[in-house]
């Protein structure tokens, strides 16, 4: 299926699979020399849920290297319960991995087309065994949602979430086009049918202005984690109100 083309284009179809089948752990980066992650949005921070290796490797195709905690939190799971799922794909292979004393993320490594294939198998059959259905508070059935992001003049990075609500509601779109919504879902959804997303935000002066997303900045973000800043948004107007 994809061992054809030397390492590069074995690499990159691998990549593809991963990328197709693991869809619950944030978003992919771009291929970066033999090396991709998946990010989400995990209590306010980006963090790395799964690291993907395709170089000095020895003998395998992939390392696939799971930030435990991250993965556990993305799953629903607790951490032992993603640690034993790790474990035995690991022994499923009892291929020799090259893990990074650093980061200590424990590592599965795959060496062929039949232990890819095992490997995928498996995934889909833990994420479907943890996928519960959406309450109605939670319009949604997936565990995180696409949010957009700018980057700001000093690198940070402004999510479109619920504590943007203005008096009039979300303000969203371009200039002299903006549109208000009562609704933070509503106002997701528009942006998301935008390409490139635009919402007003008040900028590290207390300045509000409009900010246009650039095309693909988005990250996966937790849904339970959106719905807390909603209740507490909504405290606030309470008690301010």
């Amino acid at each position: 299926m994809f061992l054809k083309y030397g390492h590069q284009m074995r690499f990159t179809e691998t990549r593809n699979l991963l990328v197709q089948t693991i869809t619950t752990l944030g978003t992919p980066s771009k291929e970066n020399e033999g090396y991709f992650r998946f990010q989400c949005l995990i209590d306010g921070s980006s963090t790395t849920t799964l690291a993907v290796y395709g170089e000095n490797i020895g003998n395998n195709l992939v390392e696939l290297a799971f930030n435990i905690e991250a993965v556990a939190a993305a799953l629903k799971l607790e951490p032992g319960q993603a640690r034993e799922w790790v474990a035995a794909q690991r022994a499923a292979t009892s291929r020799e991995v090259h893990e990074n004393s650093r980061w200590k993320y424990p590592r599965v490594g795959i060496g062929n087309e039949a232990e890819l294939a095992a490997f995928l198998a498996a995934w889909r059959a833990l994420a479907t065994s943890t996928t519960v259905p959406a309450s109605r508070s939670q319009p949604l059935s997936e565990k995180f949602t696409s949010v957009p992001y700018y980057v700001e003049a000093d690198g940070s990075k402004t999510f479109f979430l619920p504590d943007l609500l203005r008096t009039k509601g979300y303000q969203v779109g371009t200039k002299n086009r903006e549109r208000y919504f009562a609704d933070y879902w509503d106002a997701l959804a528009f942006l998301k049918d935008m390409d490139k997303p635009a919402f007003r935000r008040r900028n590290g002066n207390g300045i509000a202005g409009i900010v246009t997303c650039d095309h693909g900045n988005v990250e996966e973000v937790s849904i339970s984690y959106l719905q807390r800043l909603l209740a507490a948004v909504a405290t606030k107007e309470a008690r301010d109100g």
